[in-house]
């Protein structure tokens, strides 16, 4: 004899046991490091009554007391406004640093320029763009990098780049590490009210193949890698190809197309 799926065998047999689902639901983003533990339920399968979950589960971010908002308060549009805001200007960046790293950099700015199309494309954007360089004076890095940036940022009057230090701003190192590294240069593109965008760094990948070149030998050699003398132009138009993407993100966004009637 039998009900549905419910087999009597027995005066002791016993129903099947019924399957449970464990769901773990955590309340903290999973950019802040430090989380509370997962509450866990358990779903029913095999009834339809609904589960209330506590109204905290409900949350996508944490509450101000769940969180060290100064140690971890995560890439949120404020942050980044009050950043872009403390951010120093080319000259003033530079003149943090020693008289041989200012010499450095300068020497890299003069090595350089922008190409007649390089110009015009830069002329081109119609998008409001502030862009903040996470950087060191003392990195090599961020020597054959940022005067490039810098470049690329007077081609246009809608690119407003700011410098920070990264071992001064280690709130925002924390938040963009890459690979698990505070890595330098490190550029955060953000929208004209500061909302955040993309970000792009350590190095562009013509940096990374001549570095592959001449670290790795001879017995491991990498296609396309260019020669030193055209490294410096060809980053440049590497990092330029970033701007241009963050730019036509911006041009294309809805959000702004609405809020600029474009």
């Amino acid at each position: 004899m039998s009900r549905g799926r419910l087999h009597c065998v027995g005066r002791n047999a016993r129903a099947p046991a019924k399957r449970k689902r464990r769901v773990h639901i955590c309340g903290t983003s999973p950019m802040h490091r430090e989380s509370p533990p997962a509450r866990t339920i358990f779903l029913n399968l095999s009834t339809s009554l609904p589960i209330k979950l506590p109204d905290t589960a409900m949350t996508s971010t944490p509450s101000a007391s769940s969180t060290t908002a100064a140690e971890c308060p995560g890439l949120t549009r404020q942050f980044l406004a009050a950043k872009f805001e403390a951010g120093l200007s080319w000259d003033d960046y530079l003149a943090t640093g020693k008289p041989a790293q200012q010499e450095s950099w300068k020497s890299i700015y003069n090595q350089v320029a922008l190409s007649d199309a390089q110009r015009k494309l830069l002329a081109d954007f119609g998008r409001e763009m502030h862009v903040i360089c996470l950087s060191g004076l003392w990195c090599g890095d961020c020597v054959q990098q940022g005067p490039l940036l810098q470049r690329i940022a007077e081609g246009s009057d809608r690119i407003h780049l700011v410098w920070l230090d990264r071992d001064q701003h280690k709130d925002l190192s924390n938040l963009i590490q890459i690979n698990q590294g505070a890595r330098v240069p490190t550029v955060v593109f953000l929208a004209e009210d500061d909302e955040f965008v993309g970000l792009y760094g350590d190095r562009t990948l013509t940096r990374y193949r001549a570095m592959a070149d001449s670290q790795l030998g001879p017995s491991c050699p990498l296609p396309g890698a260019p020669v030193p003398t055209d490294q410096l132009l060809a980053t440049l138009q590497d990092w330029l190809d970033e701007f241009e993407r963050m730019q036509l993100l911006l041009r294309l966004s809805p959000r702004l197309r609405q809020k600029h009637g474009d």
